[in-house]
């Protein structure tokens, strides 16, 4: 095998954790390698046109004013090697280094930061693997990055402010919404005075967010509390039908139903943190039901419990732009100071701690007042409902299991037998769902069920790309 090229830094990610982390190691001199699946550095959130040549700002930038600045930044930054449209599908310790593998190249790197974001939840339900069932996420991504509108008419459901956001996005761009059904009941007086509590020192997010409000009540889009969406209906060509029905406090559908002809249903219940990697190579996680559920354990300083390997951002808990980019920086602070022992930089620490738990405060009452009722959630799967797309694995096998073999507790046993998370996605789509049914099944909380072994590959690659491991 050749010699590996080394680096300094390997960072996995090019979001806002990703990039502050990069710049602040590149202006200690550090060599610094990044990877990204994307075409340019943004992460999802500040996702860039596919061409450099083509400037348009992300409107996620309304909302944190800095990411246009940091995304700038870093694409000035000629000392980075950028690595994009690159998958890494594994890393694995090597004496006192990491190796680094992706579907084109591997390097070596003294230390490595995990800073892959997240991805948006599933929730199974009847029908919802018809095309034209997706994450509102998706829609909007499709939208504002390659102006793709995917219908006329649009119902969005779930429990995440996103879906005020993107509505009225779609609205802009000629979209008919039908409705916007939000799961939770409408926010009592009490928890309207917490959320005005975090409103200083985040004022774009909350006038951005009221603008869009507004907008759609001047549109007359329909915004209705306490409704839910039970069923997708169509045919060999996708969606068609959607039904929503009103449901209580604990999201527990009443039987009031209404059926929508449309062309769209996006769902949008929050984000779920991409761990995969710091799992495959032997990270601690805890488990944190608000900010996401299995999130990567760290010391505070953002060190995770193996030796050289870093976690910043989403990984280590859904908590937002703001918080991810400090989070890197404090990654990079620590980076530099753990390679460059005489460099240190207390004082900008110490700022960043600050700033960080700031920036938790706030993103604490968000994840609070939208958090999804993971039970109800599950248990709109009936039996017939797939909840593992991968292996076409329906509940009622989890089901009929679990009644054959009371005694099982652990999801991977789970898994073994009934083939859930064994697919590509590697338990992307069906680990919180399969959870959910094991917890309610036997009656213990779902942190106890445990969760998916990450296997290498971590995502789907060629067998040629495991020639230089």
């Amino acid at each position: 095998m050749a010699d590996l090229k080394c680096f300094d830094v390997a960072i996995i990610g090019a979001g806002p954790a990703g990039m502050s982390a990069a710049l602040e190691c590149c202006r200690n001199d550090l060599s610094v390698v990044v990877f990204d699946e994307q075409g340019r550095a943004g992460g999802e959130i500040f996702r860039q046109p596919p061409h450099p040549s083509v400037q348009v700002n992300s409107p996620a930038c309304r909302l944190y004013p800095f990411g246009d600045v940091l995304v700038r930044k870093a694409e000035a930054e000629s000392r980075i090697d950028w690595r994009f449209r690159q998958t890494v599908w594994g890393i694995f310790p090597d004496e006192d280094r990491i190796r680094v593998c992706t579907n084109k190249t591997t390097v070596l790197a003294r230390k490595t930061l995990v800073a892959t974001g997240a991805y948006e939840m599933p929730v199974a339900f009847p029908g919802w693997t018809l095309p034209g069932v997706m994450g509102v996420g998706a829609i909007q991504t499709l939208l504002r990055s390659q102006n793709v509108l995917l219908g006329r008419r649009f119902v969005l459901a779930g429990s995440h402010p996103l879906l005020i956001l993107v509505a009225d996005m779609l609205l802009a761009a000629g979209a008919e919404i039908q409705e916007v059904a939000i799961a939770r009941s409408r926010p009592r007086f009490r928890e309207i005075l917490d959320g005005l509590l975090a409103v200083p020192g985040n004022v774009p997010i909350f006038k951005e967010t009221a603008s869009s409000l507004y907008k759609l009540t001047k549109a007359r889009v329909s915004i209705r509390f306490g409704r839910i969406m039970v069923e997708a209906r169509g045919n060999e060509e996708g969606l068609t039908h959607v039904t929503l029905s009103d449901c209580d406090r604990d999201w527990i559908p009443s039987g009031a139903h209404r059926v929508f002809e449309t062309d769209i249903l996006g769902t949008g219940f929050g984000s779920l943190p991409s761990t995969e990697l710091c799992r495959q190579i032997g990270c601690a996680t805890q488990w944190d039901s608000r900010n996401g559920g299995w999130i990567v354990k760290h010391d505070g300083f953002q060190r995770t419990t193996v030796r050289n390997v870093y976690v910043a951002g989403e990984p280590a808990g859904i908590r937002g732009a703001a918080s991810a980019r400090t989070e890197g920086e404090l990654a990079g602070l620590m980076i530099v100071q753990d390679l460059i022992p005489q460099r240190r930089n207390d004082r900008l620490i110490r700022r960043n701690l600050s700033q960080t738990k700031r920036n938790r405060k706030f993103s604490d009452r968000v994840a609070k007042f939208f958090q999804p009722n993971m039970r109800a959630l599950s248990d709109l799967a009936s039996d017939g409902t797939v909840i593992c797309r991968c292996e076409d694995v329906k509940r009622s096998a989890v089901t009929k299991f679990l009644e054959r073999n009371s005694h099982t507790t652990s999801i991977n046993s789970v898994k073994l037998a009934c083939r859930t998370g064994m697919g590509f996605c590697q338990g992307r789509y069906c680990h919180h769902t399969l959870a959910q049914i094991l917890s309610n099944a036997t009656s213990q909380p779902v942190e106890r069920c445990g969760e998916f072994t990450a296997r290498v590959p971590i995502k789907p690659i060629s067998a040629r790309n495991l020639s230089d491991v």
